[in-house]
């Protein structure tokens, strides 16, 4: 059909959109006061009232109570001043059914510019709006699924943690114990590494599950790579030795001093592929080799002459709770989580991770993270102290290479004291735990069995350290920390700060903001061993403590 010009419709084509109108809109047309004087075929079958039920009715009729009265005026009021107004419509058909309706109302005005009637085009919606209902009451369901999980997560990490913190620390306690024959060290030595593994594996769920809802975060500060591949290289060097395997690491010049990045996941990357290559190596090296690629890149390649892969098992390595054969998981044991997590990591720190492999001959597992060179413009580019105290590899404030100790007036002289620690612990195996490795470190210790017992003994005696578990009966470590801070907020500036370290089986990041808001000063998670505890307190107290 050819085009006309405006006007020059004949009547079929009026008639064809006028039919195409009934077949998608509902039309109606109302005089100045809101009263219908049409209706259309689709405005009467979806109201469900019969033309002759519409005519001379106002739109009221058809009023579902959904909207606000503010609502209804704003409309009224805006086509009454000869605007035209858009939005969307719940109506009530005859049956009290709803429908939604998307609207446009335009008025046709007179030669004043008065409106002398309404004409109004509607598209249902209704399917759309209870997709969205439904979409909506979804999203509630799997926050609140999200929200169960992530309770059921912190309440079995702590259940958990508990009692490892009970039989990891003490096969400690007793591997430092001389009086062991050869047969009963080695039984508590696997009492410890089995524990030690079963808490891999929890770690491991923990933070699956935590990548999974989406909780994982990173940080951005700087840190010293080589300290760090150093430290982990080392950490693993005795299970390489009880293998007869060499573990060794080489650094490339191009690699800048500092770099900035989350060295916490990082080294948990990185450990997890040295772990893995020394569980599947029988003979030979492993070796960490790190590169820089520039402008930002940081590349961890770990080397070993262990097992090989085959290509076929390469394609599922990364996949969760999968490993290489089911052959390899009954000899190996293991989860299959923990590539998948550094696949995660990776991409959460802007890197990636791969793999290349020879059956029999070994493998060569790589990552990368997004890394800049950190470059401090106050010092050309070397940190200041409040930047190097973020390095991971700082010594303890009283040590060689960490900030110096010094001491206020009213501790003046008292640096050859003990450190005295105030331990609020409810668990009977735990505060006997805390008390024997406080006590092998030089420390005068007092238990508090709940938070109301800890402040009361926070007030009445001085404590360098405040060990304060989370969840505690009567009074909960949280709420005793707070109740500690603001007593010395009344005392004025010239009380001294205790340092309250959490010690607590809830590992969540939830709980550690949780404890950094109440007041805490650091977060200790169980099971707790001797070295971190000693680090934290020598951080904490700047107190010597023994070896």
């Amino acid at each position: 059909m050819a085009a006309r010009g405006r006007g020059a419709e004949t009547p079929d084509e009026i008639a064809d959109v006028l039919q195409a109108l009934d077949e998608h809109a509902l039309v109606s047309i109302t005089d100045a006061r809101g009263r219908i004087q049409f209706a259309n075929r689709r405005f009467v079958q979806v109201s469900q009232y019969s033309e002759g039920e519409l005519l001379g009715q106002d739109h009221r009729m058809l009023n579902s109570g959904i909207h606000s009265k503010a609502f209804m005026c704003d409309l009224w009021r805006t086509v009454r001043c000869g605007n035209v107004w858009r939005g969307e419509l719940c109506n009530r058909a005859k049956d009290g059914s709803l429908y939604w309706v998307a609207t446009t109302i335009t008025p046709v005005l007179d030669a004043e510019r008065h409106p002398i009637r309404f004409i109004s085009v509607r598209t249902d919606i209704t399917q759309r709006k209870l997709a969205e209902a439904a979409l909506a009451e979804a999203k509630i369901a799997a926050d609140r699924a999200n929200e169960a999980k992530a309770d059921f997560l912190a309440t079995m990490s702590h259940e958990l943690r508990t009692p490892m913190n009970g039989v990891l620390g003490f096969a400690s306690l007793l591997l430092d114990a001389t009086e062991l024959n050869d047969e009963q060290r080695k039984y508590v030595q696997t009492i410890r590494s089995s524990g030690s593994t079963l808490l891999q594996l929890l770690d491991d769920l923990l933070d699956f599950s935590k990548i999974e809802a989406g909780q994982m975060t990173t940080e951005q500060v700087p840190f010293d790579v080589r300290a760090l591949v150093s430290d982990a290289v080392a950490l693993l060097q005795p299970r390489a030795r009880e293998r007869g395997l060499e573990c060794t690491a080489t650094c490339s010049d191009m690699v800048p001093p500092l770099v900035i990045g989350d060295p916490l996941r990082v080294r948990q990357v990185l450990t997890n592929l040295v772990g893995n290559a020394i569980k599947f190596t029988h003979n030979g090296y492993v070796t960490v080799r790190v590169d820089w690629e520039a402008p930002a890149v940081l590349r961890m390649t770990v080397i070993d002459t262990g097992i090989g892969i085959s290509p076929e098992a390469q394609a599922r390595l990364f996949q969760r709770f999968t490993q290489a054969d089911t052959a390899t998981a009954r000899h190996f044991g293991g989860s299959g989580l923990g590539l998948a997590i550094c696949r995660r990591l990776a991409s959460l720190m802007g890197g990636e991770v791969g793999v290349e492999s020879v059956p029999d001959h070994g493998s060569s597992f790589w990552f990368t993270v997004n890394a800049p060179a950190f470059r401090d413009a106050r010092a050309g580019g070397v940190p200041t102290r409040d930047d190097a105290r973020e390095v991971p590899g700082d010594g303890p404030r009283d040590e060689p290479g960490g900030e110096p100790w010094r001491a206020s007036a009213g501790e003046a002289g008292h640096r050859h004291r003990r450190c005295r620690v105030l331990v609020a612990e409810d668990n009977p195996t735990n505060q006997l735990l805390a008390r024997r490795m406080l006590e092998r470190l030089g420390c005068d210790v007092e238990v508090a069995e709940d938070g109301q017992l800890a402040l009361d003994a926070w007030v009445a005696r001085s404590f360098d350290v405040i060990l304060m578990d989370c969840h505690m009966p009567r009074m909960d470590g949280l709420s005793a920390t707070r109740a500690i801070r603001q007593a010395e907020a009344r005392l004025g500036p010239a009380a001294r700060r205790t340092t309250i370290v959490a010690c607590t089986a809830s590992a969540m990041s939830v709980d550690r903001e949780r404890c950094v808001d109440a007041g805490m000063d650091d977060f200790l998670a169980k099971p707790i061993n001797a070295t971190g505890l000693r680090e934290c307190l020598a951080q904490a107290a700047a107190l010597p403590l023994a070896s």
